[in-house]
């Protein structure tokens, strides 16, 4: 059983810390060319859009660059911009877009999210490859800017250590504010089904590593899926949990003691806690794990295509048939 980070194409640097420390290895999806993922860690395998798929995705993504940056000025001027010479032209021009809005606008916006196979399957999927590229830019944005902040932070609590005798770098909150952002909070539905259309597309690819279960590092994501399921079932939740580092020698053997735990819980056994001892060798890692079975037709069709043979994938299903997904976050003892 392989994890599958989602719904995020961007692996920040603490969602990465997160995985690889309570799993050896894990796969997620990227809206990126070769070239740009060939410094990615070894141990996390990532699926990408053909190149025939990356270059309208990536030439739409820059004329939205180009356009926001074109209509950047004073208070009316886009609006004036978009009535009088809009940038767009063909089908994604201001006026085609102004029409799907207003034929959307009386549709039943939970009966038409309720799917991600809808009959225009080849424009669907490239929206969905375009807000997945915006959102992994914004991310990996957002992600250098805390990491910036984090580091001011804590030249300015070592600062306070020297001032302050005893003062220590966690009291003076380091990198507690960067932690405890949740990405999944931004537009959480939105990305979700965006990443569904591009998990059904790679599905064959995929199958390489199944079976697969689907992890995250979102809280916000976790509640979506609690509140579109028709049934829910936590069937493992480790909390506190004192884990062993990447780096250390005896991470493998805990690692796939967690699997084994994962597994059976999955599939209707009843999980053996006492076979996941707590790391007693000094490192400095606490674990929260949470995995639950979820059943009902909008969950369904997130993960599995909504039609034929196709719905078979490479995800692993619980004893009914439910749709397992983990969350799961990694912190310091002393924060």
């Amino acid at each position: 059983m392989k994890p599958l980070f989602f719904p995020f194409t961007h692996v920040r640097q603490q969602d990465a810390r997160a995985l690889l420390t309570c799993f050896n290895r894990f796969c997620h999806l990227s809206v990126s060319s070769p070239k740009e993922v060939e410094a990615r860690n070894p141990d996390i395998d990532v699926v990408l859009p053909t190149p025939d798929e990356l270059m309208p995705t990536l030439a739409t993504v820059a004329d939205y660059k180009q356009w926001a940056g074109v209509n950047q000025g004073r208070p009316g001027q886009l609006k004036a911009r978009v009535r009088e010479t809009p940038y767009f032209t063909s089908d994604t021009g201001v006026a085609t877009l102004k029409s799907r809005i207003e034929k959307g606008a009386g549709v039943d916006r939970s009966e038409a999210r309720a799917t991600v196979d809808p009959g225009d399957s080849g424009e669907a999927f490239l929206n969905a490859l375009v807000f997945l590229r915006t959102a992994q830019e914004s991310d990996a944005d957002t992600e250098d800017v805390n990491i910036r902040l984090g580091a001011i932070a804590r030249d300015e609590a070592a600062l306070f250590s020297v001032l302050k005798e005893g003062a220590s770098l966690l009291e003076q909150g380091g990198d507690s504010a960067i932690q405890d952002q949740d990405q999944g909070r931004v537009m959480t539905e939105q990305r979700i089904l965006a990443w569904a259309r591009f998990f059904h597309s790679k599905n064959d690819v995929l199958r390489e590593w199944e079976p697969l279960v689907p992890v995250t590092t979102s809280q916000a994501v976790m509640d979506y899926f609690h509140s579109k399921a028709k049934k829910s079932i936590k069937v493992l939740d480790i909390e506190n949990f004192k884990v062993h580092e990447g780096c250390c020698d005896r991470s493998a053997g805990w690692q796939g003691r967690l699997i084994k735990l994962m597994e059976n819980a999955i599939s209707g056994n009843t999980p053996e806690k006492n076979d996941l001892m707590e790391a007693d060798d000094g490192c400095g890692l606490l674990a929260d794990i949470q995995l639950y079975l979820f059943s009902g037709d909008h969950v369904s069709n997130i993960f599995c295509p909504t039609h034929g043979e196709a719905r078979k994938n490479a995800l692993i299903r619980g004893s009914n048939r439910e749709i397992p997904v983990c969350l799961v976050s990694v912190r310091n003892k002393n924060t």
